[in-house]
C-alpha cells in the first residue's frame, strides 16, 4: 500500500531541519547501501554517529509516533534507520528494492518511507518512483 501523509512537520519545524542541515556533515551515501544498490546509489547521507544526526533522528521518530494516520496505517513496533540523504546535480538513486534486513542488528524492514523536506517546486528533477509488480 503506497499512502501520502501530509504536513508532518509543521513550517517550523522543516526551517529548523534545513537550517541544521545545511551545516551539517555529509558522507557517501553508498555507506548505508546493500551490496547491490551501492552500484546505483549516488548521493550523500548526514553523517549518522552525531549528535546533529541523533537529535533529528528523534525529532523524526516522534512526529511519526505522534501522527494518527501514521499509526493507524503503519503501526510500528519500532521505527529505526532513519537517514537523511541529499542529492547534487548529477546525482540519483536509480532503480533497487531495499533490504528486507537492515541495520547492524539485522531488523525486519517492513515499511519504507521518504519524508520531503523540501518542496519539489523549489527544485528540478528528484522525482521518486515507485515501481511495483503490475
Amino acid at each position: 500500500m503506497i499512502f501520502k501523509i501530509p504536513q508532518v512537520l509543521s513550517p517550523e519545524e522543516l526551517e529548523f531541519f534545513t537550517t541544521t542541515l545545511a551545516d551539517a556533515e555529509f558522507t557517501d551515501g553508498k555507506l548505508t547501501a546493500g551490496w547491490y544498490a551501492q552500484e546505483v546509489k549516488r548521493n550523500q547521507q548526514l553523517k549518522s554517529d552525531t549528535p546533529v544526526s541523533q537529535d533529528l533522528r528523534e525529532r523524526v521518530r516522534t512526529r511519526l509516533e505522534q501522527n494518527p494516520l501514521f499509526q493507524a496505517a503503519v503501526r510500528p513496533r519500532m521505527i529505526h534507520s532513519i537517514l537523511f540523504s541529499r542529492y547534487d546535480m548529477g546525482m540519483a538513486y536509480d532503480r533497487h528494492t531495499d533490504n528486507a534486513l537492515m541495520g547492524s542488528a539485522f531488523w525486519r524492514s517492513d515499511v519504507s518511507f521518504t519524508l520531503f523536506l523540501s518542496d519539489p517546486s523549489h527544485y528540478g528533477g528528484g522525482e521518486l518512483v515507485i515501481e511495483g509488480a503490475d
